[in-house]
């Protein structure tokens, strides 16, 4: 997050340097490419992460456009699922009735999660379409700031992952029923599988292009999105740079 801020901040302070015709056009293309610092939603144990985004945008006029992203993230997650639940099915005896006679085959008596906690692997894509508006593009300036709000669909992936379960077996070692029930602790692996969910997402974004020549220009946003996948609220705050290409319109 430090670094992508450091980032935004030195591309920001070209914004004083002495002005220049500004390139917005109407009626033109943009094609751009970015990097993004991803801060995610704390509550849902998600953590930072960088995404690659590509954006291709049409300019109705120099205010006005509509632009299309794809953006692909990696990021890491902590365990959030009911490890005992996931793993149980895998137990090869079954549970203890309420009252365990001299008769009881084998029967588990307690479940409980024997690997620490990890994070797993965690891969959000998202496709988004937005309306940005431009401003001061009717002034001699060669940085253009604009507003962006969006709305698109978000599909966040969970890798699988292995863990292992410990239970405690109330077992009759000797097959006598004159003796007493001893009760055994027993290990078994299982895997959680990998996962995926879909749901709308919507953004709001800030920022600015500064020209560098007709047609290419750097461009740096800061940003919000909310989503719902696996009906978790989920609130992202991001940090965008990259390059821009316009081409085509009336200069």
């Amino acid at each position: 997050m430090r670094k992508a801020l450091v980032i935004l901040l030195l591309i920001a302070a070209i914004a004083i340097v002495p002005t220049a015709e500004a390139k917005n056009r109407d009626k033109s293309w943009e094609f751009g490419a970015f990097v993004a610092n991803i801060d995610g939603d704390r509550g849902a144990l998600v953590d930072n992460g960088i995404a690659a985004e590509i954006r291709i945008g049409y300019n109705f006029s120099s205010k006005i456009a509509a632009e299309l992203s794809f953006s692909d993230e990696n990021t890491e997650q902590g365990r959030t699922g009911d490890l005992v639940a996931l793993g149980t099915p895998e137990i090869p005896e079954i549970p203890c009735p309420a009252t365990i006679l001299d008769s009881t085959p084998d029967c588990v008596t307690m479940v409980e999660s024997s690997s620490p906690d990890l994070d797993k692997d965690v891969t959000f894509r998202r496709a988004v379409l937005a309306i940005t508006g431009s401003f001061l593009t009717d002034r001699e300036t060669r940085t253009i700031p604009y507003v962006t709000a969006g709305l698109g669909f978000i599909q966040e992936t969970r890798a699988d992952f292995p863990f292992d379960l410990d239970y405690e077996v109330s077992t009759d070692h000797d097959g006598d029923p004159n003796t007493l029930r001893l009760k055994q602790t027993r290990s078994v692996s299982s895997e959680s599988l990998e996962s995926f969910d879909s749901s709308a997402v919507l953004t709001l974004a800030v920022g600015a292009r500064t020209f560098f020549t007709d047609n290419w220009a750097a461009r740096y946003e800061v940003g919000y999105a909310h989503h719902d996948s696996f009906g978790a609220n989920q609130d992202e705050y991001m940090v965008k740079v990259g390059i821009t290409w316009v081409v085509g319109g009336q200069k």
